[in-house]
């Protein structure tokens, strides 16, 4: 057998002789439930009913009847009419079915009596009876001859009219009298019909030489038109009385008498039919419908309909009402009984669809078959449908059909997924959405079902079918550089995308011009088809086309929105120099082109391309310097047209590489700018002009500068026309020559410090750009100056600025830093905070608006912050200048920045307010406390009495560091500090927050020492009087630490009694805890202790901490007079 084309069988679509779902050990559900309706038919119970069968379409019912009359046809009682509407629509379904009904009875076994034979056959003589009426009408039709008299005729009377009114003025028929024209013509017409018909019987006469015969004057009707009105006339419908009757005389005459008799009828396909046909069946039946069974007659007791039908098809017959409550009352009321044909079980299921498949397919194998059965399950999984008999043998059949025209060209089960694909909606619609082959079939037999689908959709092989799906679709969006289109496409459509784009689609491109080609190589960059490392095989000659097809093009026309990206991603593809050479020159050649055009059109494309090559370029790393200049082929005027477009599409560094033609020069340019600033049409595009010609040789626009500054002192100008000529001194300020810098800043300073600028600031408003310039030139050469006499508007317009300088909103401040930024102008704000004790509110505002958002680059970075710091400080307050040392650090490493710079003192509250504001890393506290350790006498002196902010630094590092070490130059320094506040020369609650001040020195017995020394100071440095209340609270605790009042033998006399004497609150409760820390002091015989008692005891009442004290010294000394005498002094 040829593998090519094995045989099929085409199944029967017949209902089936035996249940196809039988097997041995069940007897089917189709043989089940025609048991279960015969046992009703053939019982002991009346007829008289109408059983209804449910079940969908191809479900099997037609099998149920079929087998239902095999089980009956022994049954001479019982007789079967089965009726199918569906064969009959288009006719009268009530009169077809009376007429079907009357012939079964009447052949075959009669169940009608002969004596009845005439009268029925008048009945259906009656019923199939038709007339027909013709009625015939000839219609003459004239020759020409006829239709010339007729018109003559027609003319008779105008004639008459005409030879009346010649006649009355006295004309008449003499040969001698004069022409007249109105006479002979009247007479002419109306002698017409005559004259025609005498010539025409003088012709024939002439003709037939005499023979003239009166049939020879039929000339008024030639060929005559016959038309015939058929009219039918056919016997009316009977009505429903009239049906009713005879079916009634008809079960009587061939049933009451034989009352064992059982008529079956069965109606089937009732539901398929038109539905006023079929209500027409139903009215019919309508005896048989919701009347008691009692009340039947004994004729219609002997009959029992059938009615197979279809829930949804019963639906359409009220499509009015077609809810399923109103379908569902109607069978309620219609059916005594109901049967249903059950779908199959799956084990019944896949039997009945393995049998037809073996019939069908009998050379094919059981695997192959097997795969068929799987693609069924998983449709009718996925889909959640029940396949009927009839549908897998419509499905089975139509797969055949396949297999006959391709044979093995496409698989069994393929096949069946695109016939069951085909039942779902269009099929080459679907593929293109992705929608098939479904998700499921897709798992179980993978994607090259969809090139199955796409070849049987065409008719074509698989192949041939993916390249007619998807050749076109591809072509498009690829042409047309449509990234989306495309990705969507290859996701889509993974198999044979690939096949088809290399196959078919990209050698058509690749002859395309080449901006067709440079939008390919876009969609490709950016759909990743071609990545600069790990190109696969099959995409690896795919950049070696495009990589070629734009190599060898001579020239770019054509320029689209895609030509710019196809450019750079070209170059992305192999990133050399000889490739920037390329591109180069085909730029070159193309700007050439389009300069060489006499149209006005715009440069814009090509330039779009040159920007976005020189930044790819440069992103790539590709020294461009080595690039000749660009000419533009244009004069002065029109070059002022192209640096527009330059200005806004590329950057400062790439202008050198563009030119005007080589005849055009600066002098040519300066003199049309000046043309335009004397006509008062200098604009934007002319500061384009300066800003992109910046890096043309011996550029210099001192004659633009002067003629900016006699336009800002001519006083008759318009504010607009000022404001031009402000902007352009503002670019030119900024500009990288030098000496055009020099001379923009001399003309701003002079018209600012004369006041003329402060004229025309009255005019443009406080919102308005030219007005923050302003403000700024007022802040870089002269605030305050004075206002020009001959100038009615200078005095109003330095009011405007000193209210717009006092301006602290955000919204003011936003605006004017963002156009500070625009000018580069940060450092002037800069300098006026560091120069004014406040800074204006509006520099404020601006520094703050600026540092609190992405403009702080602009304002100060790691590298500047330091020189900055007090400036900013003062300007942005310390929650404000919190954030942006934080957000320093975290952006730029501002810590480490400033340990690479080295200690620095003037640094001081910068490194206080990174503490300060947490910011300060470990690395950064553990080498400022290595700096403290470095330090010498004069930084320590600084800290502790020339410098607040040193001091606050220090205050701040002694809270929050750690790992303190250090040494004698630090303990001889808070010596001196504590000799200081001793005296009360110094304050010592700075230092109140890190007291002690011993913890920070290197070792404990350093500490001791260190603390012995500044007792020393408490006790001598002011003789008998007290030291003041900052010394005890700054170094109080140091002093009471064990064993430092110990050590200084005379430590009552020269400390504790000055400060019963003379000492405030602050020094007595130190004395209280000195006594309850070290009592034992007063039971040594030190000098001084009986007068400390004495005294003790004599102001013992005087307050809390006295009250205290005494106590302890009567728990220490009970004796009157102490327990002590006074030690000899010596």
């Amino acid at each position: 057998m040829s593998e090519s084309k094995r045989r099929t069988v085409l199944l029967s679509d017949a209902p089936a002789d035996a249940d196809g779902f039988r097997t041995e050990s069940s007897e089917g559900p189709s043989s089940r439930v025609a048991a279960a309706i015969a046992s009703v038919i053939l019982g002991g119970e009346s007829g008289g009913r109408i059983l209804g069968l449910e079940g969908a379409w191809g479900s099997g019912k037609s099998t149920v009847i079929r087998l239902l009359c095999e089980s009956l046809k022994n049954s001479e009682s019982v007789r079967t009419l089965v009726f199918d509407a569906w064969a009959h629509e288009g006719d009268p379904l009530r009169r077809t079915f009376f007429e079907s009904l009357l012939n079964d009875l009447s052949n075959g076994p009669r169940w009608l009596p002969e004596s009845r034979d005439v009268y029925w056959n008048k009945v259906r003589l009656s019923l199939a009876k038709r007339f027909r009426k013709e009625t015939t009408t000839t219609i003459p039709k004239p020759t020409r001859l006829g239709a010339f008299v007729g018109l003559l005729t027609l003319l008779v009377p105008l004639g008459l009219v005409v030879f009346r009114e010649a006649y009355r003025a006295g004309w008449t028929i003499d040969p001698g009298a004069e022409f007249n024209l109105p006479f002979c013509t009247g007479l002419a017409l109306s002698c017409g019909p005559i004259l025609a018909v005498l010539f025409y019987a003088l012709g024939l006469w002439i003709a037939r030489r005499g023979s003239v015969s009166l049939a020879d004057f039929n000339f008024l009707s030639g060929d005559s038109i016959t038309e015939v009105d058929r009219v039918t006339i056919q016997t009316p419908e009977p009505t429903s009385i009239e049906f009713e009757e005879y079916f009634e005389e008809l079960l009587k005459d061939s049933l009451t008498k034989v009352p064992e008799r059982k008529l079956v009828i069965v109606i089937d396909n009732l539901d398929r039919v038109d539905a006023n046909d079929a209500q027409t069946i139903w009215a019919a039946l309508q005896p048989f419908i919701g009347i008691p069974h009692s009340e039947l007659s004994s004729a219609q007791r002997q009959v029992t309909f059938i009615i197979p039908y279809d829930r949804s098809g019963l639906k359409k017959l009220w499509s009015a009402n077609g809810d399923d409550e109103v379908v569902d009352s109607f069978i309620e009321k219609t059916f005594a009984l109901r049967f249903s044909v059950p779908p199959p079980v799956l084990s019944d299921w896949r039997k009945f669809a393995s049998d037809q498949l073996a019939t069908a397919f009998p050379d094919h194998s059981d695997a192959q078959r097997t795969e068929v059965i799987r693609v069924l399950d998983s449709v009718r999984q996925s889909a959640k449908v029940e396949f009927s008999p009839r549908q897998l043998k419509v499905a089975i059949n139509q797969v055949g059909v396949i297999h006959r025209q391709w044979g093995e060209e496409y698989t069994l089960h393929g096949a069946m997924a695109y016939v069951l694909a085909t039942q779902t909606g269009p099929i080459v619609d679907g593929l293109l959405e992705n929608k098939y082959p479904a998700d499921p079939l897709r798992r179980v037999f993978g994607e090259d079902l969809k090139a199955d689908f796409a070849g049987l959709a065409f008719n074509v092989t698989a192949d041939h079918g993916l390249q007619l799906l998807l050749a076109q679709s591809i072509e498009d969006v690829l042409s047309s550089g449509n990234v989306e289109g495309t990705t969507e496409l290859e996701a889509k459509h993974s198999v044979g995308f690939w096949s088809v784009v290399e196959a078919v689609v990209l050698p058509k491109l690749m002859e395309q011009p080449i901006t067709t080609v440079l939008n390919v190589i876009v969609v490709a960059e950016s759909a990743d088809w071609v990545p600069l490392e790990d190109l696969n095989e099959n995409r690896e000659s795919l950049k070696t086309n495009l990589l070629q097809a734009v190599a060898k093009s001579t020239s770019l026309e054509a320029f689209d929105q895609n030509t710019p990206m196809g450019l750079t991603a070209w170059l992305r593809l192999g990133p050399d120099w000889k490739r920037v050479e390329t591109i180069w020159r085909l730029l070159k050649q193309s700007v050439k082109n389009a300069g060489q055009r006499k149209d006005e059109r715009s440069f814009d494309a090509e330039l779009k391309s040159i920007a976005a090559f020189l930044e790819q370029a440069e992103k790539l790393n590709l020294d461009i310097s080595q690039l000749s200049p660009l000419s533009m082929q244009v004069d002065a005027e029109r070059w002022i047209d192209v640096c527009e477009i330059l200005n806004n599409l590329t950057r400062r560094p790439f202008f050198k590489l563009l030119r005007p033609h080589r005849d055009i020069g600066v002098d040519q340019i300066s003199e049309v700018i000046r043309e335009a600033i004397d006509s008062d049409t200098l604009g934007e595009k002319h500061r384009a002009c300066l800003n992109v010609s910046s890096e043309m040789e011996d550029t210099s626009w001192t004659a633009v500068c002067s003629s900016l500054k006699a336009l800002i002192r001519n006083t008759s100008k318009q504010p607009a026309e000022i404001r031009e000529g402000i902007e352009t001194l503002r670019l030119l300020s900024t500009h990288p020559n030098p000496m055009t810098r020099s001379d923009a800043d001399t003309v701003l300073e002079e018209v600012t410090n004369s006041g003329e600028i402060l004229h025309w600031l009255s005019s443009f408003g406080r919102n308005a750009a030219t007005a923050d310039f302003i403000l700024v030139q007022l802040l870089r050469f002269n605030r305050d100056a004075d206002v020009a006499t001959d100038l009615g508007n200078g005095a109003a317009g330095k009011n405007i600025a000193t209210q717009m300088f006092n301006d602290s909103s955000e919204e003011s401040g936003s605006r004017f830093a963002g156009n500070v930024q625009r000018w580069r102008s940060f450092d002037v704000l800069l300098d006026e905070c560091d120069a004014a004790a406040t800074p204006l509110p509006l520099v404020s505002a601006a520094l703050t608006q600026a540092c609190a958002g992405e403009l702080r680059v602009s304002v100060v970075t790691a590298s500047s912050i330091a020189k900055r710091a007090d400036g900013l400080r003062k300007a942005l307050g310390q929650e404000a200048w919190f954030e942006v040392i934080v957000a320093l650090q975290s952006a730029e490493n501002l810590c480490g920045n400033l340990m690479n710079l080295g200690y620095q003192s003037e640094n001081d509250g910068l490194y206080a307010d990174i503490i300060d504001s947490s910011t300060a890393t470990s690395e950064f506290k553990l080498w400022l406390v290595a700096e403290y350790e470095a330090f010498d006498e004069p930084m320590w002196d600084r800290v502790f009495s020339q410098s607040e902010v040193s001091r606050r630094l220090f205050v701040l590092a002694g809270e929050r560091l750690s790992d303190w070490k250090l040494g004698p130059v630090f303990e001889d320094a808070i010596v001196r500090l504590a000799g200081e506040v001793a005296k009360g020369n110094s304050s010592g609650t700075a230092y109140v927050r890190i007291a002690p001040l011993s913890k920070m020195v290197a070792s404990p017995d350093t500490r001791f020492q260190l603390q012995k020394r500044i007792l020393v100071i408490a006790c001598q440095e002011n003789a008998d009087d007290c030291p003041p209340p900052e010394f005890f609270t700054l170094f109080g605790a140091e002093m009471v630490e064990n064993g430092v009042l110990d050590s200084y033998e005379n430590v009552v006399d020269d400390l504790y009694l000055p400060i019963v004497r003379n000492g405030d609150d602050t020094a007595v409760k130190w004395l209280r805890q000195a006594v309850e820390r070290q009592p034992d002091i007063l039971a040594l015989e030190r000098r001084g202790v009986s007068s400390f008692v004495e005294r003790i005891r004599e102001m013992g009442d005087k307050s809390e901490d006295m009250q205290a004290i005494s106590s302890i010294v009567d728990q220490k000394l009970p004796s009157a007079n102490g327990g002590v005498e006074e030690s000899d002094p010596s």
